[in-house]
């Protein structure tokens, strides 16, 4: 294990994103941890971990404020971990604008924002790892959640009806992360995109909507446990529609995740901190879910470009 390093981590008052905080303390490295409510890090000061209040949404002045605070703590940073993130559910029909714009600010403007300022300082040092903590939507398309799944891997998409796993929703968009890693990769720097498939956070956790009125309008008889789209519209939903089975899929999975969030947040640690013999990794999955997901993904794109090679191909010159 290398020396020990700092870690800036976003969206840690709870999930994957806490457990990373303990993990990365746990190895011996120094943390500061972010979150809007820094009362919910409490636990993680108690550990050693420095804390201070981050809201990505934030203009950058704010978020510049916040990053000069950690480095005259901590004296520099070895490692960004974009973590802060929101899922929403509804249709895209039901989804309005100013809901598609906060889940944008928060699932990937503000790690965007976040990366360009933390940039010059690892530049000057020639050092540094960026992570980009993603979500398996970042490899295929599901009903109901599409502005989500937007902020994965804008509109790349293949449409899916059946309820696939996936969970954390912090910035992930995986195409951002590999063109940054080609920019600054002489410089020292790497950026890792991490496919976080069905754990056991609590991002299922009680159904929290844009206002009373959203939830009182919604036709479905079981809440799903996240933001909800401000629209509501019947005719979405109902027996054999995708996005009641995505609904029933997440309430009846709430809570019995397959993946373990600690032994996550251990890997990630381990690999981004030149642990693993393997390097470091520029896309990473996490979660025998999403390697399933991306090898089905993978052959559809597989047959899809043998299906219409002839036609693709008969654009050239």
């Amino acid at each position: 294990m290398p020396d020990s390093q700092v870690w800036l981590v976003t969206g840690c008052s709870s999930g994957i994103g806490k457990d990373i905080v303990l993990a990365a303390l746990a190895a011996g490295h120094k943390v500061v941890a972010t979150a809007r409510n820094v009362s919910a890090l409490k636990d993680v000061e108690v550990k050693g971990a420095h804390v201070l209040h981050l809201d990505v949404t934030a203009p950058s002045s704010e978020l510049s404020k916040t990053v000069d605070q950690a480095l005259g703590v901590c004296g520099h940073i070895d490692v960004l971990v974009n973590n802060a993130g929101q899922i929403m559910f509804g249709t895209i029909e039901e989804t309005s604008e100013e809901d598609v714009d906060r889940l944008f600010k928060v699932n990937s403007f503000g790690a965007i924002n976040l990366i360009r300022l933390i940039l010059p300082h690892m530049r000057n040092r020639k050092s540094g790892t960026i992570i980009n903590v993603g979500s398996g939507a970042g490899t295929t398309g599901h009903a109901a959640i599409a502005s989500y799944v937007g902020t994965k891997f804008a509109l790349n998409g293949k449409s899916s009806r059946r309820p696939i796993q996936f969970t954390q929703l912090h910035l992930r968009f995986a195409g951002y992360t590999e063109s940054l890693n080609s920019e600054v990769r002489h410089l020292g720097i790497r950026a890792m995109y991490l496919e976080v498939g069905d754990f056991r956070t609590g991002i299922l956790d009680p159904v929290r909507a844009n206002s009373p009125a959203a939830i009182k309008a919604y036709p479905a008889p079981q809440k799903v446990k996240m933001l909800r789209a401000s629209g509501s519209i019947p005719e979405y939903y109902g027996s054999g529609t995708a996005a009641t089975s995505v609904e029933s899929w997440f309430a009846a999975k709430t809570g019995k995740q397959s993946g373990d969030p600690k032994k996550a947040a251990e890997v990630i640690v381990r690999v981004a901190s030149g642990g693993d013999e393997r390097g470091v990794p520029q896309r990473l999955a996490l979660g025998a879910d999403v390697v399933a997901d991306a090898r089905k993904k993978i052959q559809y794109l597989l047959e899809n470009l043998e299906t219409w090679e002839e036609v693709s191909s008969s654009t050239d010159f």
